[in-house]
């Protein structure tokens, strides 16, 4: 652990507290509320059906977790603990400027998501709740924004993870479009 506080952020989900039952929505608003705090290379915030946790500004070309993720992963370990329903899906992401293989940046970013699932995982995380885990390589539009950062000194930002803390029922809605997504011809 890299601080030394209870697990968790919020103090109902501190050891010994007795604070009245919350619903899952308050309890979502409350976490994600808290785990604003934390402050750099981190961002969460609340999307239907669940959390995202954003880990950015990873080392150009390099896999490993940041120190300053340490705190945050932590939290979204003591969020699962206190959410059994919860799922998670890791998304890693690539930098179009850390290489022009597209096969380099597929494979950096599938490394970076599998040093985040092995975080969580050391944080007891069990791995019945880590659904998916993947690499985008550069998404779509974050390729042209990714080369655009870097113009303006901040490419950090799309060398980043992914994690989704999603309620399952959400599962069969994103399966659904998906599926409909597909039979419009799109790729998945």
């Amino acid at each position: 652990m890299l601080r030394n506080r209870p697990i968790g952020i919020n103090p109902i989900h501190t050891p010994g507290n007795s604070a009245p039952s919350l619903s899952k929505a308050e309890e979502t608003r409350r976490f994600v509320e808290s785990a604003n705090r934390l402050g750099t290379h981190v961002q969460w915030w609340e999307v239907p059906g669940g959390v995202k946790l954003k880990l950015f500004d990873f080392a150009q070309g390099d896999a490993h977790v940041r120190a300053d993720h340490g705190p945050a992963l932590d939290d979204a370990a003591a969020f699962m603990a206190v959410s059994p329903w919860r799922r998670v899906w890791i998304i890693g992401n690539a930098d179009k400027l850390e290489s022009k293989n597209k096969k380099t940046l597929d494979w950096l970013s599938l490394k970076r998501a599998q040093r985040v699932w092995d975080q969580l995982a050391k944080r007891k995380v069990p791995k019945s709740q880590i659904i998916e885990m993947n690499g985008q390589g550069v998404m779509g539009a974050g390729a042209a924004i990714s080369e655009a950062a870097a113009k303006h000194g901040d490419p950090g930002q799309y060398r980043m993870v992914e994690v989704l803390l999603m309620n399952m029922t959400i599962q069969r809605v994103m399966e659904e479009q998906k599926a409909s997504l597909k039979a419009r011809g799109y790729e998945v």
